[in-house]
């Protein structure tokens, strides 16, 4: 049996939503108190990482640039580095929040991430 998704993450859980759906949170933010993230196990795509406010856009993510305006560039830099270390450990991949080349990209209604 493969190892609970949560377990696998390395980072602690904020609410186990489902089997295979964890919510996490990021402290502290860079521009906020904290941020949440949704880690989700996909079957076949497998782990995805939606990263809400903490990556705007994939140049945030592939540069290790902070997003917009934030409050603690440190602290900005250290939540994207935290979630590219998740995904690389668990073979995932983050999606930006903003990014509207990615998202033009991603895979659209009514076909889906499976």
């Amino acid at each position: 049996m493969p190892m609970a998704l949560a377990e696998r993450s390395t980072l602690t859980p904020t609410a186990i939503l489902a089997v295979d759906v964890v919510l996490f949170t990021l402290r502290p933010g860079a521009f906020e108190r904290a941020w949440q993230v949704l880690l989700v196990e996909l079957p076949e795509t497998g782990p995805v990482i939606l990263a809400g406010d903490c990556c705007y856009w994939q140049e945030s993510i592939d540069k290790e640039i902070p997003p917009g305006v934030v409050w603690d560039p440190t602290r900005a830099m250290h939540s994207i580095k935290r979630l590219k270390t998740v995904a690389r450990l668990m073979g995932g991949r983050i999606f930006p929040s903003h990014d509207p080349v990615f998202w033009a990209a991603a895979i659209k209604a009514p076909d889906a991430y499976k």
